[in-house]
């Protein structure tokens, strides 16, 4: 058995065993990666170390923190309460708004995914809603909108189709990605519990006593405020990081907020959660290192049949991207999909957005920056029951999503 499929199977084998045991997940993929980076595939521990996933780890604890400090002050409940009073109490309106205003921002290369996660996982917590609802709708939302032809990802797929041989249809590409995340967002919005949210509509009264309890606009919320605004400034027209830019905001705020305020955000971080995806994702790494996916990715080929060939790397695309760079994911497989599409056995722009709409469903996992992100922003006592929730439909979508857009786009192309 070669080193590549020997890998593979040790990541199936990490969560088997971490389940069986009842033990954090990240922590026997740590050791996995050690184990395996030095006796497999003769890596270091330093190379091994290079794996962590600073970026998403600091995403993480950023938004854990800022998200924090906005409830520990009581500015979200204040926001909260003006935004039921504009939308007249109608809770369908606002989950649906925050789809679709994810979906156009995103469209135009920037994104308001951080704010209305922290908005709307305010909701769900307040009003009983279930936060993979709101999650869903965010992240589905914006990774719509990415596939434009002026966002990152469409830019991406012209240009690396460009540079591999063969051309696409941009519009239509985005087209189709747009057609798939509204109706997965619709069957998100019944299957979560949306149909009881469509009949819910909080009475004027009520709003007037959130409104109430949630207190006046103070010095600290106004604060609070400036620095969501200064979040989202930052991220769309300067490039800030996000994760770092968050932990900067909120760092501000409790150096000019409360003294026992501070201690509590701290103590709100998901430290577990940060573990499992420093873990799993060291481990993938590594694989990545030894190119395990990319020899899957080979071994298809030996199949013969080109149609099935490509079933195969869209399943691949949604794996991948579930625990692995969507970038660096499409910079590997674009290329490899050149011979399917010069074989004139698939048209380009539906293979391509067959493989785009497979890989961005899946980037609800709770191990992609995505996931990571509505873990962060999700109230303290809903994130250990949300994880295994995210990461369920997440391999539900691995499962279903490259089929059902293999048949409707590629299949009878």
């Amino acid at each position: 058995m070669g080193v590549e499929l020997t890998l593979l199977l040790i990541l199936v084998a990490v969560f088997v065993l971490a389940i069986s045991l009842e033990i954090n997940i990240g922590l026997v993929a740590m050791l996995a990666a050690y184990g395996a980076g030095v006796l497999l595939v003769d890596m270091n521990a330093g190379q091994i170390i290079e794996g962590f996933p600073d970026s998403i780890v600091l995403l993480l604890l950023g938004i854990t923190l800022l998200v924090a400090v906005i409830n520990a002050n009581g500015a979200m409940e204040w926001l909260v309460g003006k935004l039921l009073h504009y939308t007249g109490g109608r809770l369908a309106l606002l989950l649906w708004a925050i789809f679709f205003i994810a979906m156009i921002t995103s469209a135009f290369g920037t994104s308001t995914a951080p704010i209305l996660l922290v908005v709307g996982l305010s909701f769900a917590a307040k009003y009983g809603m279930n936060p993979l609802l709101i999650g869903a709708l965010a992240v589905h939302g914006s990774q719509g909108g990415l596939f434009s032809p002026i966002a990152p990802y469409g830019i991406l797929f012209s240009e690396l189709s460009m540079t591999s041989g063969f051309s696409i249809d941009a519009m239509t590409l985005f087209f189709w990605v747009v057609v798939f995340h509204i109706a997965l967002a619709v069957i998100a919005f019944f299957a979560f519990g949306g149909k009881r949210v469509a009949g819910l509509r909080i009475t004027q009264d009520e709003i007037d006593g959130v409104i109430k309890d949630a207190g006046p606009l103070n010095r600290a919320r106004a604060a609070t405020l400036l620095g969501l605004a200064a979040l989202v400034i930052g991220v769309a027209f300067f490039n800030m990081n996000i994760g770092l830019w968050a932990i900067v905001i909120a760092t501000v705020l409790m150096m000019i907020g409360e003294r026992k305020d501070r201690e509590t955000a701290i103590s709100k971080v998901p430290w577990n959660i940060l573990l499992i995806i420093a873990g799993v994702l060291m481990y993938v790494n590594v694989a990545q290192e030894a190119k395990a996916f990319l020899w899957l990715i080979e071994q298809s080929q030996a199949i013969g049949s080109t149609k099935v060939v490509s079933l195969f790397l869209l399943y691949l695309s949604a794996a991948v991207t579930a625990v692995a760079s969507t970038f660096a994911t499409f910079g590997i497989l674009i290329p490899m999909s050149a011979p399917i599409v010069e074989s004139g056995a698939v048209e380009a722009s539906a293979f391509m957005a067959a493989m785009a709409i497979s890989a961005a469903y899946t980037d609800i996992s709770p191990l992609s920056p995505w996931g990571a992100m509505v873990l962060a922003s999700a109230d303290p006592a809903d994130r250990k029951a949300l994880f295994p929730k995210m990461l369920k439909y997440a391999i539900l979508l691995i499962a279903t999503a490259p089929l059902v857009t293999w048949l409707l786009l590629v299949a009878f192309s």
